[in-house]
């Protein structure tokens, strides 16, 4: 059996585990003046750059050209609300489609998107225009 003494420590130390647990902790950060200076420079050097990585999807790549045009046509009469645009990278002509900052929201237009054209995939890409981003 246990000893009454023992059940009383074991119960004090649960109830302060308990409640250290609960405290919420907030830490200050503070850094020299001139790492706190090449931070900031690094943040107004991001917010300026034109481009961004992200995601978008590829909706074809064909060598021909009238396909091109014909599937940009389709996709802009059946989702007007998304951005097309084409590349053309030797050989292939390639069609993409949205900019988008996370994967998961690309695949969700990527499956809408695949009902009516299979072929397309979800891509990443290293120089979006951020006017292009959706989210």
């Amino acid at each position: 059996m246990i000893k009454p003494r023992i059940l009383l420590a074991m119960f004090f130390c649960i109830l302060t585990i308990q409640s250290i647990a609960q405290v919420e902790s907030t830490y200050q950060v503070s850094y020299e003046p001139k790492v706190q200076n090449l931070i900031n420079n690094c943040q107004e050097i991001a917010e300026n750059q034109p481009n961004q990585k992200g995601w978008n999807i590829q909706l074809l790549s064909t060598v021909d050209r009238s396909e091109l045009e014909y599937q940009l046509n389709k996709f802009g009469d059946l989702y007007p609300a998304l951005q097309a645009d084409w590349v053309h990278d030797r050989p292939y002509y390639k069609v993409n489609v949205g900019a988008f900052l996370k994967r998961e929201d690309a695949i969700r237009v990527l499956h809408i998107v695949q009902q009516e054209f299979p072929s397309a995939v979800c891509k990443r890409s290293n120089a979006l225009p951020k006017t292009l981003f959706l989210n």
